[in-house]
């Protein structure tokens, strides 16, 4: 049995706050857009979560992305160049 995006969620979020990562409105957004757009590049990451907060920068999304990479939870196939 696969994990929910919640209980995904729930353990990412853990997993940053126990190593000292604040867990801010913005980041909680970008986490559960990348849980529910897991294919996306982090451009579309940031079209998406913006749709919902007009103030997700780009630079959020990448910033939460590394801080994801560095814990194992995303390989750095989402980071988009162009």
């Amino acid at each position: 049995m696969s994990e929910s995006i919640e209980e995904k969620y729930q353990k990412i979020h853990e997993s940053l706050r126990s190593q000292g990562y604040r867990i801010t409105r913005q980041k909680k957004l970008v986490i559960s857009t990348i849980l529910m757009y897991p294919e996306s590049n982090c451009k579309e990451l940031c079209i998406l979560a913006g749709k919902i907060d007009e103030n997700i920068s780009l630079a959020t999304v990448y910033r939460t992305v590394k801080q994801l990479e560095d814990l194992g939870y995303l390989k750095s196939r989402l980071i988009s160049i162009s």
